[in-house]
């Protein structure tokens, strides 16, 4: 068992990866294996951000007691289409 801590927003941009990464959907179980985390840790981030409006979170039957399954319902196009970022460009975005 890992015993070292993981914050709260870490915790969050993992599943929003690990969602993105794997067809926008995925249950809690199967977060915690892509992610590597705690189902517990999963289920948490996953309701937060379902309270905060960018998953959609539904309870279903499965293994264990809270499966979720979540479905990331609005894409961040920012984020979901990161253009590849050289360090001139940094430095010009800098100075606008």
């Amino acid at each position: 068992m890992n015993t070292t801590r993981i914050k709260p927003e870490e915790a969050r941009a993992k599943v929003l990866a690990a969602l993105r990464a794997n067809g926008y959907k995925g249950s809690t179980t199967d977060l915690a294996r892509w992610t590597l985390l705690p189902v517990s840790v999963v289920r948490r981030a996953g309701l937060y951000l379902a309270s905060n409006l960018k998953l959609d979170a539904t309870r279903v039957s499965g293994t264990g007691k809270g499966e979720y399954l979540f479905t990331l319902h609005q894409l961040d196009l920012f984020e979901d289409h990161k253009a590849p970022t050289t360090l001139w460009q940094k430095i010009k975005s800098w100075f606008r």
